[in-house]
């Protein structure tokens, strides 16, 4: 169909009759704003919604024109018109008409006020308090209009700390769910990125000759860490931060471990004594290693409110990512928690995860994979020898370890669960946090 036909612009006529664009851009504010096509938007949401109320206001403002030049305009037209007409016959009119804006003109410029301590003016908040109320505009539209409306939003988040840039991806998501709202946010910030099953997330990226191309494109509700990975100088942030995000509703307190297997050798011990009690609302996020720990806790506490503790290993590299959260004012008594800390801990070694299991099961695996296999070293300690297991030791132990757990013997699992919950009570205090009682 040729592009100029009359058919074709009839088709784009009824198009654009049913559908509204409006494109908001980083940091606009609300005169600029409404200065554009949102004005024109916002004009016919007026109409088509409060139709009766806007012909009210058109006759108002129609009565106060009149009355100014009836009333109060009327004797200095008098003396123009007869002063004018004596030197200039030909002059038989004369009016004078107020600069009375139009209701339409009247609405687009109006001003907000916000109070806290102060009522302002919206020009003199701060951009995310700006950003708000525009995001609440843009609420009002879509819930009004009987339009469909495409509403590009640039960078919402400029200027809001990490929590506020949260709250406006809950509201854009809210506005999203509309059947009649198409909703395009582009963002350099993950915290504003929908994690809804019904997002398309779409990485963009230039070439070198500066032209804009599409990289890669994913669900919501998926995998993002490669995707966000530009985003980042270290792509291996990318990832670190998506597993901070992901916080599972029912969440009481977040640990943030070295590796996979703690949180799991945790799960299998209580469950195996029957105290599932105490694994209720715990999330546990392996960083993958003890130097990881320390962006991944930090990073987890600036997305949740909920307590977070770090589980650390009691050797040289637990004892180093102890120390650098120590330098982020992390209390070792609440917030980090050294496997030394364990009352069964040896002085003499390093504690890992694996120390706290009880005796039996290890020592059954050994024999099961052979020492060649199952140990890295073993070390002479207190009459007893300590062992120090291996990669292929610990995948053993993910697939069989409950079969060989008795009812009876937790280890130090439960100590260490229960330990947990007790810090968290201390990081939460006076707020009391619910949870299993030791």
């Amino acid at each position: 169909m040729a592009g100029d036909s009359d058919l074709h612009q009839k088709l784009e006529d009824q198009f654009r009759s049913a559908l509204r664009f409006a494109v908001i851009h980083s940091g606009e504010d609300l005169d600029s704003l409404l200065r554009g096509k949102f004005r024109e938007i916002l004009q016919l949401v007026i109409s088509d919604h409060l139709s009766n109320e806007l012909t009210k206001a058109e006759a108002a403002r129609a009565d106060y024109l009149a009355a100014l030049q009836a009333e109060l305009l009327e004797p200095l037209r008098s003396r123009v018109l007869e002063r004018v007409a004596g030197m200039f016959p030909e002059i038989t009119v004369a009016n004078l008409v107020p600069d009375v804006p139009t209701v339409a003109e009247t609405l687009s410029s109006v001003d907000v006020q916000l109070g806290d301590l102060v009522t302002t003016e919206l020009k003199d908040k701060g951009t995310g308090v700006r950003g708000a109320v525009l995001v609440s505009m843009l609420q009002y539209l879509a819930e009004q209009s009987r339009r469909s409306l495409v509403l590009a939003v640039e960078e919402p988040e400029a200027f809001l700390h990490p929590a506020g840039q949260e709250a406006i991806r809950g509201h854009l998501e809210d506005l999203a769910m509309r059947a009649d709202v198409s909703l395009l946010v582009t963002t350099h910030l993950p915290y504003v990125i929908s994690r809804s099953a019904e997002a398309l997330l779409t990485e963009l990226r230039k070439s070198p000759d500066g032209a804009t191309s599409k990289a890669a494109s994913a669900p919501g509700d998926a995998d993002r860490a490669d995707l966000l990975g530009s985003l980042y100088r270290d792509a291996g942030l990318a990832r670190v931060l998506e597993r901070s995000l992901k916080i599972p509703a029912g969440t009481k307190t977040v640990i943030i471990t070295e590796g996979y297997t703690d949180g799991l050798f945790i799960q299998q011990c209580c469950e195996a004594v029957g105290r599932k009690d105490l694994l209720d609302g715990l999330h546990f996020i392996p960083a993958g290693r003890a130097a990881n720990v320390v962006p991944q806790a930090i990073l987890a506490e600036a997305a949740t409110e909920l307590p977070v503790i770090a589980l650390l290993d009691y050797d040289e590299s637990g004892k180093a990512a102890v120390e650098k959260l120590k330098s982020f004012s992390w209390e070792p008594a609440k917030r980090i928690l050294s496997l030394r800390s364990w009352p069964g801990a040896c002085p003499y070694h390093d504690i890992e995860i694996e120390d706290l299991l009880p005796v039996t099961p290890v020592t059954t695996l050994i024999e099961k994979l052979g020492n060649h296999v199952a140990l890295d070293g073993t070390e002479k300690c207190a009459g007893t020898w300590h062992y120090r297991v291996s990669k292929a030791w610990k995948e053993e132990a993910i697939a069989s370890l409950p079969s060989h757990l008795a009812k009876d013997d937790p280890g130090g699992m439960v100590w260490l669960a229960e330990e947990i919950w007790r810090r968290a009570q201390k990081i939460a205090s006076p707020r009391a946090i619910p949870g299993a009682s030791g």
